[in-house]
């Protein structure tokens, strides 16, 4: 399945006190959700059920009370139980729990039964980009500018430019990896201290298999076994040279956490999707291969940030990842699929 993609936001349950015929409606329209939406609804519908048995579970546990101190300690325990779900006294929390959990569970039935629906699709990246581009589309064309919000422009921004990398990695990322090498250089420039830092402190590091502060980094945006397999592909494109290695990184790092306020760190958030997807042998963008695609890499990153490197460290000798090292990460399959295969599908 295609990995970490996540939506703008939590799909969040809206309020189902409502009439019997007003909840028919509202479940029929669930039809409406897309694979992702559906799957983040799943969640706060299953995270507020959980709630739900939880409360029942507390409150059946509190024995009857012989003395006083018990007494009081139950009385505080059901008044905090019953603020949290909204009621007040055990006949309305039973009441509410039976009517509420009836609910909740035949949303959570049919949200998972669109999820089964299209279970077959979810490997795929043009399909889980699509989906991410019907949502995005969905939620731009909601903005309703308020009166008094003064962020709204630069929000409305933001979530267009997040929409326009999406639909770039329709057509293969080729703008975002222009992106990506026209912006390396002007960073390692004015990150140059930054940059001799890390490689004189952290070079023997990553050749030893530890993380680098930006391999740490870039494993809190992702879980660390999606880095991993980024890694398989990035480490390639950068002939396993150590010290672009850490330089990438570095910039990679730089871009996700600065980039949140504008939306460019959707940028590297989508070449780490895309070596991710080429690892686990579902990237399948039409008209446009994995070779073409790192080719374009090497040619607009590598090449450029050799380059600049070369000119700016002229007697460095480059050290080399070893294959047996793991860069301090959770190694992946020790075979990925066999991205040649995808090639050519005439």
């Amino acid at each position: 399945m295609a990995e970490e993609i996540r939506l703008p936001e939590e799909e969040k349950l809206p309020d189902i006190d409502i009439t019997d015929e007003e909840f028919a409606e509202y479940i029929n329209s669930l039809n409406d959700l897309t694979l992702l939406e559906a799957s983040s609804l799943k969640r706060s519908v299953d995270e507020t059920i959980r709630q739900w048995k939880l409360c029942k579970e507390s409150l059946n546990s509190l024995s009857v009370a012989d003395d006083a101190d018990k007494k009081l300690s139950n009385s505080i325990a059901e008044a905090n139980i019953f603020e949290s779900m909204g009621v007040d006294t055990r006949d309305e929390f039973n009441t509410e729990y039976e009517k509420n959990i009836g609910r909740l569970e035949e949303i959570a039935a049919k949200l998972l039964a669109i999820i089964e629906e299209h279970k077959d699709e979810v490997d795929s990246t043009t399909y889980m980009t699509q989906q991410m581009i019907t949502i995005l589309k969905r939620r731009l064309g909601s903005f309703v500018k308020p009166n008094s919000e003064p962020f709204y422009d630069r929000e409305k921004k933001t979530g267009e430019l997040i929409l326009k990398t999406f639909e770039y990695r329709l057509t293969g990322s080729k703008e975002i990896i222009d992106y990506l090498g026209q912006k390396i250089v002007p960073w390692l420039r004015s990150h140059r201290k930054e940059v001799s830092k890390s490689l004189r402190e952290e070079t023997k590091l990553l050749l030893e298999g530890c993380k680098t502060r930006a391999i740490k980094d870039l494993c809190r945006q992702f879980s660390e076994n999606t880095i991993a397999k980024f890694m398989y592909h990035l480490r390639e494109s950068l002939d396993d040279c150590a010290e672009l290695v850490i330089i990438f990184t570095n910039f990679l790092a730089h871009m996700l956490k600065h980039g949140k306020n504008n939306g460019t760190d959707s940028y590297g958030k989508i070449l780490v999707l895309d070596f991710t997807d080429m690892y686990n042998g579902i990237y399948d963008i039409p008209d446009w291969s994995i070779q073409e695609y790192l080719d374009l890499f090497y040619e607009k990153i590598t090449e450029t940030l050799t380059e600049e490197v070369e000119d700016r460290y002229p007697s460095k000798n480059w050290h080399v990842i070893s294959d047996d090292c793991d860069c301090g990460l959770t190694r992946p399959m020790e075979n990925p699929h066999d991205w040649e295969l995808l090639e050519d599908t005439d």
